[in-house]
């Protein structure tokens, strides 16, 4: 199962997950897949939407970093918050795109 997949179910759902939860569906993936699922979270919101614009800017700054540095748990964790808290800001259209 893709990030994307997780988190749109995690979403629709509205499930609650506990911490080890979070920490074992963090865990399941690369640090290129988390990066590569939020740079086409970033793109796929475009300028049209009601993410706070320090999210943004941290979640940009930490796909940049890559190249030069392994992420730590903290901004992992954020990564992850980030995206499953703003998924809904994508839009139906994106969103459906992920799912081919």
């Amino acid at each position: 199962m893709r990030i994307c997949d997780v988190l749109e179910q995690l979403h629709l759902d509205q499930l609650p997950i506990t911490d080890k939860e979070k920490t074992q569906i963090i865990n399941c993936y690369s640090q290129q897949e988390w990066i590569k699922t939020t740079q086409v979270f970033l793109k796929a919101i475009g300028n049209q939407h009601q993410v706070p614009g320090r999210v943004v800017y941290q979640l940009w700054d930490m796909c940049n970093q890559v190249p030069h540095r392994e992420l730590g748990r903290k901004e992992m964790w954020l990564m992850f918050h980030s995206l499953l808290e703003n998924w809904d800001q994508m839009s139906c259209e994106s969103r459906a795109h992920l799912c081919l």
